[in-house]
């Protein structure tokens, strides 16, 4: 269950599993099914059928599928109606981030492999979104318009500034990750930890790492270049299917590790609950500042005021005048409230 839960492809191993779906560009989809809270699987068919599998961090393609239960989510629901017997017309990785782009004539699906996980359908606007989530710069929500998340291509990197900080610290920044940083640098012989190298043999290096394609498999975790003990597979898909296939068989599934993971999902759940609260408290506190801000005069005015007139013999007056701005006034606790409009 364990690796159910942590196994997290990374830039490069997106891009490599977009390499592998490039056959089923043309193919259609005939059904979403739903497994998991978070696990969802597409039905593709061009000939025969293959299934691509996604969860939060990883995605997959498998030639068959385990049962799937009768009751889905409504997002799931909502995904059969809007996609069923569309035609893909294209499928890429965005840049070099953790997200697929799937698209059809009208719309396209942006599955993001980072994070909570997240998919989106896209027209003009978001049709439809797995989660609903609200940052200081943007929102991602049904009505909101997608722009996904941009950095340095990877792919296109043509010259590298080291100094300042380790180089594996340099290039897992760039999006490789702490192993991948690290080949970089065996390949480039350079410790892991050195401030200077010389970036021409570090770029050759990268776009020898970046041109690996041979999944192998070491204690559940993946890499594109072989690793001494692991296991060599034809493709990443094999490669990820042999770590989760026994775990997603319900059959092989502890009872006592399920019950922990219900737990840990709950309460991932209401930190996450608890997370768009307070951000959405950040955005009312943060326009309240604002609007504050707009009318400064007004209320700096209207607080010299409250002090000049509180309990003298025109302060009932006052108060009475002052309105609709002092909107209350609260004796017992010394407090006003002022109206402002936006």
């Amino acid at each position: 269950m364990t690796a159910l839960l942590t196994l997290q492809l990374n830039a490069i191993e997106v891009g490599q599993l977009a390499k592998e779906l490039q056959p089923f560009v043309g193919a259609y989809i005939d059904n979403v099914y739903q497994y998991e809270r978070q696990h969802l699987l597409f039905q593709l068919r061009k000939g025969k059928k293959a299934y691509l599998h996604i969860l939060p961090h990883v995605g997959w393609l498998s030639k068959d599928k385990e049962e799937a239960p009768e009751k889905v989510g409504g997002f799931c629901t909502q995904l059969r109606k809007l996609l069923n017997n569309r035609r893909i017309e294209e499928i890429e990785q965005i840049g070099s981030e953790r997200i697929l782009k799937i698209s059809f004539r009208d719309a396209a699906l942006y599955i993001e492999l980072y994070g909570k996980g997240n998919i989106l359908l896209v027209e003009d606007v978001i049709k439809a979104a797995q989660f609903s989530i609200a940052f200081e710069q943007r929102t991602i929500g049904v009505g909101e318009k997608y722009d996904p998340p941009e950095r340095e291509n990877l792919y296109a990197i043509r010259k590298l500034k080291l100094g300042g900080e380790p180089v594996s610290k340099t290039l897992a920044q760039l999006g490789l990750g702490k192993r991948y940083a690290e080949e970089v640098c065996r390949r480039a012989d350079v410790s892991p930890h050195a401030l200077q190298a010389d970036p021409e043999i570090i770029l050759k290096a990268l776009h020898g790492v970046l041109e690996e394609s041979k999944p192998h498999v070491k204690d559940g975790l993946i890499t594109l270049f072989s690793v001494e003990g692991g296991n060599a597979y034809d493709t990443m898909s094999e490669a990820i299917d042999v770590i989760m296939r026994p775990l997603l068989k319900k059959s092989d599934v502890d009872p006592e590790a399920e019950k922990f993971k219900k737990k840990m999902e709950k309460a991932v759940m209401m930190q996450e609950k608890r997370v768009e609260e307070l951000q959405k408290e950040e955005q009312d506190y943060h326009r309240k500042a604002e609007i504050l801000y707009e009318h400064y005069q007004k209320v700096d005015g209207l607080l010299k005021e409250v002090q000049k007139q509180y309990k003298g013999p025109h302060w009932k007056e006052f108060v009475k005048n002052a309105k609709p701005l002092l909107k209350e006034v609260d004796e017992k606790n010394k407090e006003i409230i002022i109206y402002l409009e936006e």
